[in-house]
């Protein structure tokens, strides 16, 4: 599994969406919590490696592009990016 098909439904829209509009730059992400834990100034993460290790992999393999093809959401045609042709 390429682990694109991991994530939501509104990530993949608004994927879809950004390239759509020629948005297809390097992004950045932020990680941040609502509430610090009481009598807290800041927050360790860990697993970090892990995850930014999923995140390189992050991709569609023949599986998931089949699916999306059957799915109704997405339609043939436009740019060479899977999500990209996706649809709302």
């Amino acid at each position: 599994m390429g682990g694109a098909l991991l994530t939501d439904l509104y990530e993949l829209n608004m994927a879809a969406s950004y390239l759509r509009r020629g948005m297809d730059q390097e992004a950045t992400f932020s990680l941040f919590v609502r509430h610090l834990p009481p009598n807290r100034g800041f927050l360790v993460s860990a697993g970090l490696e892990p995850c930014l290790a999923f995140l390189e992999g992050f991709g569609f393999d023949d599986d998931d592009l089949r699916y999306l093809a059957t799915s109704g959401r997405c339609r043939r045609g436009g740019s060479s990016s899977p999500t990209s042709r996706c649809s709302r």
